[in-house]
């Protein structure tokens, strides 16, 4: 007699143990994402590292201490290991394409995923095609990686109210043209 009752009544319970079980995937994932894509350890010191070298590539490419070449083999180094320890992704095994893919799956800001593919391409091109590879266009490479270090740093994570490491860089708030 106990599973008597109205009509209504088992269907409404199903309806309410369906909506608390998925309920609570959706908050389990979601803290998942958040925690795969925003490591909040070493957020500051990786922006700041990523920045630094950036920095010291622009300058030895203005001096003409590097070529066109090495240039952009150092951009690639650099932004891979950047992808592998903000994003952890194992960026310096994957091809750009799977890079790419990788790093699409991440809760990464809109907007930079086309500037990390034309990144990419420019790298690809001058590192395997080098008598293509001329240092004005490296310097330009140079400038879309920093504008994707502003759009996927400190800036970005600020903006979701990410706690960051002490020492960590405000990125500006410029977006890619």
């Amino acid at each position: 007699m106990l599973l008597m009752g109205p009509s209504w009544a088992w269907p409404a319970v199903c309806l309410m143990l369906g909506l608390a079980m998925l309920s609570v995937f959706w908050w389990r994932r979601r803290r998942w994402l958040a925690g795969r894509s925003l490591p909040h350890d070493s957020v500051g010191p990786v922006f700041q590292r990523t920045s630094d070298a950036l920095a010291g590539l622009r300058r030895a490419a203005k001096a003409g201490e590097i070529s066109a070449e090495g240039l952009h083999q150092n951009l690639s180094d650099i932004l891979r290991a950047h992808l592998h320890q903000q994003w952890k992704l194992p960026a310096q095994a994957l091809t750009s394409p799977e890079l790419l893919h990788h790093w699409g799956q991440t809760t990464a800001p809109e907007g930079a995923r086309p500037l990390l593919a034309q990144i990419l391409v420019n790298t690809d091109t001058a590192r395997f095609s080098p008598s293509e590879a001329l240092v004005p266009e490296g310097l330009h490479t140079l400038g879309q990686a920093e504008r994707f270090l502003e759009l996927t740093g400190d800036g970005w994570l600020r903006s979701l109210d990410v706690p960051l490491a002490a020492g960590g860089a405000k990125a500006d708030e410029r977006r890619p043209a």
